[in-house]
């Protein structure tokens, strides 16, 4: 199937898509061959995704009538601050908003799904009048190139313990 952004949907997250949200967070990574991990049940999954932080806002993309993808917009991290600390945005004293959480069902790739959602976020976050931000391995071209074309202006790079890290502001 083809990019058709008619045939994706947008909205807040809801208690009952816990489960949904949870299936697709362990397809996505992999977590179910790990038999005796608290992480290869649905349950074990959900209690990790909703054990962080909450989010400002938790969305979900349907196609279909079926949950599949989310993204969230979150305080951002100290690290990310920092990172950000020499740039005009966060002296501006502008509120940022980190909208890095996301991922989308695998079977559902090359439709638009995590387009849709970063474009959703984006505009949810400046209606808050405030500047979004993203943060990636930098190992993730195809992301990076995503994030350009959408508008995105990277202004670091740092080393982190899980590897290379580029953060990213949307501007007008």
């Amino acid at each position: 199937m083809t990019y058709d952004p008619d045939r994706i949907e947008v909205r807040s997250a809801l208690d009952s898509d816990r489960k949904d949200i949870a299936r697709i967070y362990g397809y996505t990574q992999g977590v179910y061959m790990y038999r005796n991990s608290p992480l290869s049940s649905l349950n074990g999954l959900e209690d990790e995704l909703y054990s962080e932080p909450t989010p400002i806002e938790r969305l979900v993309a349907l196609e279909d009538g079926r949950i599949v993808g989310q993204g969230i917009i979150a305080e951002p991290n100290d690290s990310a601050l920092e990172a950000l600390s020499h740039t005009p945005a966060l002296q501006s004293g502008i509120r940022l908003i980190d909208m890095s959480q996301g991922f989308m069902d695998p079977l559902y790739n090359r439709r638009g799904i995590w387009t849709t959602l970063l474009l959703h976020r984006i505009q949810l976050i400046k209606s808050l009048q405030a500047i979004p931000t993203f943060e990636i391995d930098t190992d993730h071209d195809y992301m990076e190139n995503a994030l350009f074309d959408k508008g995105a202006e990277k202004v670091s790079t740092r080393k982190t313990s899980m590897g290379m890290r580029a953060l990213y502001i949307f501007v007008d």
